[in-house]
């Protein structure tokens, strides 16, 4: 599963009456979306590929024209799908930068070796990421901050953090 299929965007809805679809993009790159020639939609086990026909930005959505896709019915049959490149297709982030898809599902420790739990999500704000951890004793708001995650290895599915009181 090494080049596993990697959403970048959700299709919202349909845009006009011609098949073009407006998507979220569900990366920080949305102009990656403008110099796409074929994308995938569905989910990782099963999904279609289509040609990019074009796209353009629009606000903080994407709208976006598929091969096949010529009528707002068909636009429609793809709302709520995830719109996805190969993973040898993703933009390349900076050191200590990964995808939400890395986070999601690793155990969190405390740096004393502590099971924390389980990253169930990750919220995007204004200031930084914030996981959010499952464990037993109930569920953790994690800033996504160097003084607080001193290590994240995709590899091994392990986070570790300074625990702060409250979190």
């Amino acid at each position: 599963m090494e080049d596993a299929p990697v959403a970048i965007g959700r299709i919202l809805r349909p845009h006009g009456i011609c098949g073009e679809v407006r998507v979220l993009p569900l990366t920080e790159f949305p102009e990656r979306f403008l110099s796409l020639e074929k994308v995938l939609v569905g989910d990782r086990s099963e999904h279609r590929q289509y040609d990019v026909k074009g796209a353009s930005l629009h606000g903080k959505a994407v709208l976006v024209r598929l091969s096949g896709i010529d009528s707002r019915e068909a636009a429609e049959s793809l709302r709520g799908m995830n719109m996805m490149v190969p993973a040898s297709e993703r933009v390349e982030l900076p050191p200590d930068h990964y995808f939400v898809y890395e986070v999601l599902g690793m155990q969190c420790f405390k740096s004393n070796g502590d099971l924390v739990g389980e990253v169930k999500e990750v919220l995007q704000t204004a200031a930084n990421d914030v996981y959010v951890v499952e464990g037993a004793d109930g569920v953790h708001l994690v800033p996504g901050v160097k003084a607080v995650v001193k290590e994240i290895d995709v590899a091994a599915r392990r986070m570790v953090v300074d625990w702060i009181d409250g979190m």
